[in-house]
């Protein structure tokens, strides 16, 4: 059988920068501001210094999560691409089976089965690597094609993060 390769994780561009980030920068913004204002304010007035101290927090908290997204983006995508590049996968082949559609509108996951093979992923879960887009939103995956796919296992949940996605001509 042939197929046509339509997503290879070692040959997407990562996304650093989704959702969580731009919050953190907001905060850090919001935390410079408040900080910097208040100790002006503080100068000329004997206040307490509580706009100083919620804007520190703002700047601390901003920078913990910063830390913790861009280090845990960077980890995680390595470790997929080793585990790629090594080949330490595996490969299954089939249509998808119990395939349960994410909705538009989120708050769910889309899952299926191949070859008893459990696989779940959500395009608002897009920080992690591998393959993450529903069909629902435009995602490549449906029941009626017969794909092969490569995959990893994750150890602290009970799916698999597919890594590349070929599709039978």
């Amino acid at each position: 059988m042939k197929y046509t390769t339509i997503y290879d994780l070692s040959t997407e561009k990562v996304h650093y920068f989704s959702m969580p980030l731009p919050l953190s920068y907001l905060f850090l913004i919001i935390g410079i501001i408040v900080f910097i204002k208040n100790l002006k304010q503080n100068h000329t007035t004997s206040q307490k210094p509580i706009g100083i101290i919620v804007g520190a927090a703002f700047i601390v908290m901003s920078i913990g999560f910063l830390n913790i997204f861009l280090v845990r983006q960077f980890t995680d995508t390595n470790t997929a691409k080793q585990i790629f590049e090594r080949g330490n996968f595996f490969v299954v082949e089939r249509k998808p089976q119990n395939f349960h559609f994410m909705p538009r509108e989120g708050h769910d996951t889309e899952r299926f089965d191949v070859q008893k093979i459990h696989f779940g992923y959500s395009d608002y879960n897009a920080y992690a690597p591998g393959y993450h887009h529903a069909a629902s939103l435009g995602g490549v995956i449906t029941p009626q094609n017969y794909y092969r796919l490569t995959y990893y296992k994750i150890r602290d949940i009970d799916s698999n993060r597919i890594i590349k996605i070929e599709v039978a001509n």
